[in-house]
């Protein structure tokens, strides 16, 4: 007897650790409207997230798109268990079928994640049939928005991305991903694969190990536009094609205003780019060269044209100048911070929706100071919308406030104030970087400087 209940016991757990959720609905599923841009299926926690992933009929078509819209933060730890060890199932299918012909199920809907979390997500799937894998495995025509994918874990073999494995004409638009993600070709710690795509203000901070045509953003791109995206991660690249930010760039890319830190180990990989071919562009394009080891932009050249693609220092990588004197935009869509995403420039979290609302705030301000390096004075000029107070402290590189150059009332417009390279005792401070910060009620901005005595 003793024996037999000893056996149920195994087999039950047994069960409970390979047992996928109850597919569960979304609460508004039967509202009449559900699914559409007014009334969005709400994605609320793991069991939606697991309906989603196995209800095929609210993919869509590129002709019919659902909505979807993430409301609460997803821990995704149990996918671990799901499908005897292989985890999650990508939503959207790309499968070799019976006659070695692929059969497409794409997701085609608009998923907006509201910039809530999925954490944990764990997919296991280098055997079977389905290739392109991801929390989204294969899209088309599909609009995916502020998803953020935290300590991913992936293992696969071709065009997979911690956030989408592969697709076509689509829009990938405020996500971000970390984590591991593990491969052998097109492999990326966002995305693996996309054509005819936009994909903008997009990062990874995945750590990537892959073969062939594997980057720290994307894989593999043809036709489609890159803008305003990043990566700052690990790479390991073991064989050729592979690039900081993409690994393989087609004909017909349009790549802007990306930067790529972080290490690239194990490989002559491009600091950028594994490999450009006609037709494609990239401007205003940065890549660390201390930290990444990459001497050139790209592995491989086989035509297309760049302007403004350099590999610098850290400390330049660091200074906003870089990047404000190439037209990014420090209003709207990019940052910095003292402590924040290590000192390099990260991208603001608001979308459309959210500006319409009058959600996000305060908003950056643009500023810059001049000279930098500077030894005896440099100037901090920015611009105010209105009349408010402004506070401007300066820290050093430990984050520490060492001085507080204004606290006071100023009217709208441009304005500048100096530093002198002295603390709140007006001693001079040692050589090295300090930072300033400028803060408003609606605005904020920060810098970094270099003083040299």
């Amino acid at each position: 007897m003793k024996k037999l209940l000893f056996f149920l016991i195994v087999l039950i757990g047994v069960a409970l650790l390979t047992a996928e959720p109850p597919a569960t609905p979304p609460s508004n599923y039967d509202d009449t409207d559900a699914g559409t841009e007014s009334n969005p299926y709400q994605i609320d926690n793991l069991e939606n997230l697991y309906w989603l992933s196995i209800t095929q009929d609210v993919w869509g078509t590129p002709d019919l798109s659902f909505y979807f819209i993430q409301t609460a933060d997803i821990d995704a730890s149990d996918t671990e268990n799901w499908d005897n060890g292989a985890g999650f199932n990508p939503i959207g299918l790309k499968i070799m079928g019976d006659n070695e012909e692929w059969v497409l199920t794409p997701f085609s809907g608009n998923y907006n994640g509201g910039f809530h979390t999925i954490s944990n997500l764990y997919i296991n799937r280098t055997g079977d049939l389905v290739r392109d894998k991801g929390l989204f495995g294969y899209i088309d025509n599909a609009h995916i928005e502020a998803v953020k994918l935290v300590d991913s874990e992936m293992y696969c073999t071709m065009n997979c991305g911690l956030l989408v494995g592969g697709g076509v004409n689509s829009t990938i638009t405020l996500c971000s991903s970390s984590g591991v993600i593990e491969g052998e070709f097109s492999l990326g710690g966002l995305i693996g694969n996309q054509v005819d795509s936009v994909i903008s203000r997009c990062y990874s901070e995945a750590t990537v190990t892959g073969n062939d045509s594997c980057g720290g953003l994307m894989g593999l791109i043809l036709d489609s536009e890159i803008s305003n995206c990043y990566y700052y991660g690990i790479l390991n690249f073991l064989v050729d094609h592979n690039g900081g930010l993409i690994g393989n760039c087609y004909n017909g890319n349009l790549i802007s205003n990306c930067y790529v830190a972080g290490e690239i180990q194990n490989s002559t990989a491009g600091g950028l780019l594994g490999m450009i071919n006609p037709n494609s562009n990239i401007t205003n394009c940065f890549w660390d060269e201390e930290s990444t080891g990459a001497e050139d932009y790209t592995e491989y050249y086989f035509g297309g044209t760049y302007s403004n693609v350099l590999g610098l220092q850290t400390i330049e990588m660091l200074n906003p100048a870089t990047y404000t004197s190439a037209g990014w935009d420090f209003i709207n869509v990019w940052a910095t911070g003292l402590i924040t995403n290590w000192g390099y420039p990260y991208l603001i979290e608001n979308s459309p929706v959210a500006n319409e609302e009058n959600e996000i705030s305060p908003i950056p301000m643009l500023s810059t100071n001049y000279p930098n390096p500077f030894s005896s004075m440099t100037t901090i000029s920015f611009n105010l919308k209105q009349r408010e107070k402004v506070t401007m402290y300066i820290y050093n590189i430990k984050g520490e406030k060492i001085n507080t150059l204004v606290s006071d009332t100023m009217t709208s417009g441009n304005h500048t104030v100096n530093w002198q390279g002295t603390d709140s005792s007006n001693r001079r401070v040692a050589s090295g970087v300090y930072f300033y910060k400028l803060v408003t009620k609606t605005q904020t901005s920060n810098g970094k400087m270099i003083y040299l005595k």
